[in-house]
């Protein structure tokens, strides 16, 4: 079931303008999508390194950014959405929902500053350490997540157990409250989940930044510092790092504060909606602002949390140019590879070749210098056998043929080397041996 109304009743004094609507749809879903995007970022970049995930500060932000990022992508998401929509878009178990979350939602984020003001109170003024007191550091951070969001959920217990605690409100375009909704539940909420942790977060800062400015002063002035053992360097390090995260976590309160009040004050003032509903379209972008930017100013204040974010982008932004030029890349890589295989086969044909003909040189040397003396004995063995067939009364049929037989192993010995000898003085060819 859609809550809104008729496109005849969209010129009603109650309900935002077109263009009033339409502008804070396009600058809430900029800064929801932004928000979602740089507390993603935060988030990965202090899980993504050690040393920043085991320092309980920056456990404190991962927590912190995951209720924003609730906050941001349904509670808000869906304030967009009745902006597109002139309507709320939704069920009414939905609107219902929405109402509490938003509560809850708030209610955590300030008792995450609280709690956060309050550790570094104890770590910076009353110089206190977990360990010493036997207490374990994940166990201090799991407990201190959990009361942060279980505080607004028990708050708004006695509201979830009432009927008719929600309305639509045409102005809002949205369920808030009703308006008989009992005083006590009223102040329950807004004194537990609004001013009891606005409250102990400016005192905690009040006394961290007096200990810092009197720390300041006696690392100026050493020879008027009681405690004189502590040197001015490790002082002076000590000290630029707590006001860096004291300012860091004292201006994301301040921007929440700046983004949150003025819608809250005006809700409470407002009771005859006697304000322009476009206004309540600027003071609901607001407060979405106040949300989005708390990663800008983690990045600005942290050091080591922005160079890690800037690791993690610098790697996505080369996985997609790799990705991109990967086939390019493959190609001109084959191409190298071609061109150097070639290469090497012709140096290694050279080398080879080159070995085959002094292989060649040498074979055909030593075959001539056996073939001569060989021949040479032939010959005197030819004569021998003439002598010989003389001798024994052979017939000259038969001298003649063994005459000839010589006469032929000689010509084909002559032959050899000559095929040799032509062969060496072939610069273009390589000997390949007898077939």
């Amino acid at each position: 079931m859609n809550f809104g109304l008729n496109s005849t009743d969209l010129n009603d004094i109650n309900v935002p303008s077109r263009f009033g609507s339409a502008l804070g749809a396009t600058a809430a879903f900029f800064f929801i999508f932004f928000g979602i995007i740089g507390d993603s970022l935060i988030i990965a970049a202090i899980l993504s390194k050690k040393e920043l995930r085991t320092n309980l500060i920056n456990i404190f932000i991962v927590s912190l950014q995951l209720n924003d990022i609730f906050n941001i992508g349904f509670n808000q998401f869906l304030v967009g959405l009745s902006y597109v929509f002139m309507k709320w878009h939704g069920p009414y178990l939905l609107c219902e929902i929405f109402v509490y979350t938003s509560i809850i939602s708030t209610g955590s984020l300030l008792w995450h500053h609280a709690l956060i003001s309050i550790y570094r109170y104890l770590v910076v003024v009353c110089n206190f350490n977990v360990n010493h007191y036997g207490i374990s550091p994940k166990v201090y951070i799991i407990l201190s997540i959990v009361v942060a969001r279980l505080i607004p959920v028990l708050v708004c217990m006695p509201a979830f157990k009432s009927r008719h605690m929600t309305e639509y409100s045409s102005i809002a375009l949205r369920c808030m409250l009703a308006p008989n909704v009992s005083a006590f539940q009223n102040l329950l909420i807004v004194l537990i989940n609004m001013l009891i942790p606005c409250l102990i977060v400016i005192v905690c800062f009040v006394y961290i930044f007096a200990k810092v400015r009197n720390v300041s002063k006696n690392v100026r002035n050493p020879h008027k510092s009681k405690n004189k053992s502590i040197s001015a360097s490790h002082c002076s390090s000590s000290l630029r790092r707590e006001i860096r995260i004291t300012k860091m976590f004292a201006i994301i309160f301040t921007v929440f504060l700046f983004g949150y009040l003025p819608y809250g004050i005006i809700r409470l003032i407002d009771k005859d909606n006697d304000f322009h509903p476009d206004f309540y379209v600027f003071l609901t972008v607001l407060f979405i602002i106040s949300i989005s930017i708390s990663p800008i100013v983690y990045g600005l204040m942290n050091n080591q949390i922005r160079s890690q974010c800037i690791v993690i982008l610098n790697k996505l932004f080369t996985c997609t140019k790799v990705e991109s030029g990967h086939k390019h890349f493959t190609l001109v890589l084959d191409k190298s590879a071609t061109k150097k295989k070639l290469s090497f086969k012709r140096e290694h044909f050279k080398v080879a070749a080159n070995q085959e003909f002094s292989r060649v040189e040498n074979v055909a040397k030593s075959n001539i210098d056996l073939t001569l003396p060989k021949l040479f004995a032939e010959s005197t063995a030819d004569f021998s056998t003439r002598e010989t067939g003389k001798k024994l009364s052979l017939s000259d049929q038969q001298v003649n043929l063994i005459s000839a037989k010589k006469r032929s192993s000689f010509q084909k010995s002559s032959d050899s080397i000559a095929l040799k000898q032509e062969v060496l003085n072939d610069d273009g060819g390589v000997y390949i041996g007898p077939t």
